[in-house]
């Protein structure tokens, strides 16, 4: 992250838990495990804001998304995105 702050000035991220296929429990509170994880990214200096989706288990494959994608899969919204760069 620290290279594109370098190259391109600001960068806001934003990271969280998704949860979008059968629900998983663990612990005697019966935590909610997500199934998948995101980030948002945001370079307002180069126009530029996508989203990358991982699913919560050990791997190297992730898919990278648009925010507008992200935000019809989670139902959350992203207020500090222009809706011209969601796409």
């Amino acid at each position: 992250m620290c290279g594109l702050v370098e190259q391109f000035g600001d960068a806001y991220v934003v990271t969280g838990p998704l949860f979008s296929r059968q629900l998983q429990m663990i612990g005697e509170s019966r935590v909610l495990v997500p199934t998948q994880l995101y980030k948002v990214v945001y370079l307002p200096g180069r126009d530029l804001a996508f989203a990358v989706v991982v699913d919560n288990i050990p791997t190297n494959e992730y898919k990278v998304k648009t925010v507008r994608e992200l935000e019809a899969m989670s139902g959350l919204q992203f207020p500090g995105i222009p809706d011209t760069l969601k796409d």
